[in-house]
Parts: C-alpha cells; sequence; structure tokens
C-alpha cells in the first residue's frame, strides 16, 4: 500500500503533460495581470499571444474580438495566467486554466536577472513559453480543433528545392534595408533571397503568422503595415525587417 502511495505521489506532476492541451481549441490571454500597472505594459501581453502564435496555438488577448464558438456549448478555450516573483532574479510562471478553474497544464517557468524591467519580463517570457518548442501544436481540421504531434508524425520542415532564379509568379518584394536580403512574393508565400539567389521560404500558417525555413536562419514572420519582420534566434533574439518597394 505504502509502494502505490509513492507512486502516486511520484507520477502525479506528470499526468498534466502537454496531450492535455489537445482537448482546448484556444487559448485566452489577459490584457493585464496583477504585477502589470497598466494594460498590456511593456506590450508583454502581446508578445504572449505572438510567440503562442508563433507555435500555432490560437491565442487572443481578451480585449480582442474573439470567435463566435469561443465556450459556446462546452469549454474549449484555456485561460492563461501569469505570475511574477522579484527578487535577486525575476521568476514567471505560466499556466494553463480551463473554465472550471482547473489547472490543465503547467506550471511553466523562466527566469531572468536582466535590470531593465521590460527586458527582464521578456527574456522571462521567452524561456517560460520555449519549453512548450517540443510539443508541436498544428492545427487539425479533420476533427474540428488543434492537437499536438509527436515528433514523428510532424510535417517535412526540410525546405523545398527551387530553381536559381525566382522566375515570373512573383508579385510583390521586399527588401532589407542592406539590400541582402530579398522577399519575393509567390501566391500566398514568398521566396527568401540572399543577394539574389534563393535561400528559402516563407510560407503562411493557419493562424496568420510566417514561417521561415532558409538556410540562413529559421524564424517566425508578422506583417506589420507596409513591412514584414522575421524574428529568429541567432546568437540572441534577432530580427530582421523588410520593406516594400
Amino acid at each position: 500500500m505504502k509502494v502505490l502511495k509513492i507512486l502516486v505521489v511520484f507520477f502525479t506532476p506528470f499526468l498534466n503533460t502537454a496531450q492535455s492541451l489537445n482537448d482546448y481549441k484556444y487559448i485566452l490571454v489577459e490584457n493585464q495581470y496583477e504585477f502589470q500597472d497598466i494594460a498590456n505594459e511593456y506590450r508583454l501581453n502581446e508578445q504572449v499571444v505572438f510567440e503562442l502564435k508563433k507555435r500555432n496555438f490560437k491565442a487572443y488577448r481578451n480585449t480582442e474580438a474573439l470567435p463566435s464558438d469561443m465556450n459556446q456549448g462546452a469549454c474549449n478555450t484555456l485561460q492563461l495566467k501569469v505570475k511574477v516573483k522579484k527578487g535577486l532574479q525575476t521568476v514567471m510562471n505560466i499556466e494553463f486554466i480551463d473554465c472550471s478553474n482547473n489547472l490543465v497544464y503547467g506550471p511553466i517557468t523562466g527566469t531572468s536577472r536582466l535590470k531593465n524591467f521590460e527586458k527582464d519580463y521578456r527574456a522571462a517570457l521567452r524561456k517560460a513559453i520555449g519549453s512548450l518548442n517540443d510539443h508541436n501544436y498544428v492545427d487539425d481540421e479533420r476533427i474540428g480543433n488543434s492537437r499536438i504531434l509527436p515528433n514523428s508524425e510532424l510535417p517535412d520542415k526540410n525546405i523545398p528545392v527551387m530553381s536559381e532564379t525566382p522566375g515570373d509568379a512573383s508579385n510583390s518584394e521586399y527588401k532589407t534595408a542592406d539590400k541582402i536580403y530579398t522577399l519575393k512574393q509567390d501566391g500566398s508565400d514568398f521566396m527568401v533571397l540572399k543577394e539574389g539567389s534563393i535561400i528559402g521560404s516563407l510560407k503562411i500558417s493557419s493562424s496568420g503568422c510566417y514561417l521561415a525555413i532558409t538556410t540562413d536562419f529559421i524564424g517566425i514572420g508578422f506583417q506589420e503595415n507596409e513591412s514584414i519582420k522575421i524574428e529568429f534566434e541567432k546568437q540572441g533574439t534577432q530580427i530582421l525587417e523588410f520593406k516594400k518597394n
């Protein structure tokens, strides 16, 4: 009996696995948490949504226009709770809570020791949500929901084979300020060129972001007014901004 109790205690923390997220379609992010003085302070809440969308979650701030089927008939949405403890380092804990206030997944934790509050919170957030990187959450229309696929079932992310010349399929071009990188539109996607040679692609995802896969970097792109920005990790977070010609 004692052995059984020990096993129950030991395995309980592992019961809230990422697979529990399969049962939910949306994630709702508050526009202001208790540790913030104003709504979306440091643009942190906006970043939470962005980081989740990078990983194919359907995330919204609670001040946005929300999907009409959110929690209609049944709970299909998780509330994302964020708590921060300040001390010698910043500790950020993130939890996914269901409609009955039950913990579905978490807490996931990120820490930082930066002196600048904005950079400190952002660094802690990236580390916390970064723990979801191994749980490849993709939209599956066959079941009308989203689910996480094990690595063995992931779509092939190899760079598609392309010709060395862009061809005539492009409609628009975007260039970086130094003119080294170019985005050349190909339907709803883009080809990524470096000094005139194709190095990869920028493909739109179901969440509205772009997945950038190139020989120089792999990251997430998003459109902002007349420019497209690609964020990727290379000795820290890097951002390439492409402006429309």
